[in-house]
């Protein structure tokens, strides 16, 4: 009796494992497509407006989308929403000259949020350390 008693105890501790395990696994930050960005020397806020009719697309170079950012700082691009996840992405300022400079030394933070339940803005800051 006590050996029944017993299993019926480990039977739920091991769902209990295989579920948290599980949950885990399923919970981790997927891969996304990398990001290159093309910022123009001087711009330290930029946002990415998606979902915007009669604006083009994101492109891409090689493995990466690219976000060729104007002097305003403001891309709006009808690419339906971004991809979630990790991804080794690129910055790069670009001069005058169209020279690709890369962005180092600088704090680099993201977010992503949307404006009245459609539009999905991404905002990006620079900050020198």
């Amino acid at each position: 009796m006590k050996i029944k008693y017993l299993s019926f105890s480990v039977i739920p501790l091991l769902v209990m494992i295989i579920f948290v395990i599980w949950f885990g696994i399923q919970n981790q930050d997927a891969e996304r497509t990398p990001r290159l960005y093309l910022i123009p020397e001087g711009v330290t806020h930029i946002e990415i407006h998606y979902n915007q009719e009669g604006y083009a697309k994101l492109t891409k170079e090689g493995n990466y989308i690219v976000y060729n950012i104007p002097k305003t700082g403001v891309l709006k691009t009808s690419t339906n929403e971004p991809e979630y996840g990790i991804a080794p992405d690129k910055f790069f300022y670009i001069d005058d000259d169209g020279k690709r400079i890369v962005i180092s030394g600088e704090t680099i933070n993201s977010g992503i949020g949307s404006e009245e339940g459609k539009q999905i803005i991404h905002t990006i800051i620079i900050e020198k350390d």
